[in-house]
């Protein structure tokens, strides 16, 4: 499954299904589990954390519109998740809302003879991030990051 495929489809025909309840779409993933083809949205909202009824009212919004665009040809079984809190950073938002928090980079490509830091997250735009470090503050470019996500030890 393309997962250009799956993110077009999303946000043209099930994210306003979600977003109406107050529930924001984080990523959406099909993949293969003993044998089983899964359909994963994950979802997220600003308060906290997802409860069971968040979930099942997600599910009950787009199982029919699933249904009715059928995008996936084999049997599937649809999950509604939370946002890991240790998923890598793919938006604005994840990036604005971790500021001040340790987080771990991984590059593409060394700086400073290195190709993974840990720091305080202390800006950004969209071109860099700024990393403040024991000593020193470090510029990043964005093109360079592999994954950033935050630490869950300091």
């Amino acid at each position: 499954m393309n997962k250009k495929y799956l993110r077009d489809m999303m946000n043209n025909d099930l994210k306003p299904l979600i977003e109406d309840t107050g529930i924001e779409f984080y990523d959406v993933e099909y993949t293969q589990n003993d044998g089983k083809n899964i359909l994963t949205f994950y979802i997220e909202k600003d308060e906290g954390l997802i409860s069971l009824d968040d979930c099942e009212l997600i599910n009950n919004r787009i199982t029919d519109k699933l249904d009715e665009i059928d995008p996936i040809s084999d049997p599937y079984f649809l999950e509604i998740a939370s946002v890991d809190i240790t998923k890598p950073f793919t938006r604005d938002k994840d990036y604005q809302k971790n500021i001040g928090n340790i987080v771990i980079v991984n590059l593409y490509q060394k700086v400073n003879g290195k190709k993974e830091f840990k720091g305080i997250l202390k800006n950004f735009n969209s071109e860099e991030i700024i990393l403040e470090l024991e000593k020193e503050d470090l510029e990043i470019e964005r093109s360079n990051i592999s994954s950033i996500k935050i630490s869950l030890f300091d």
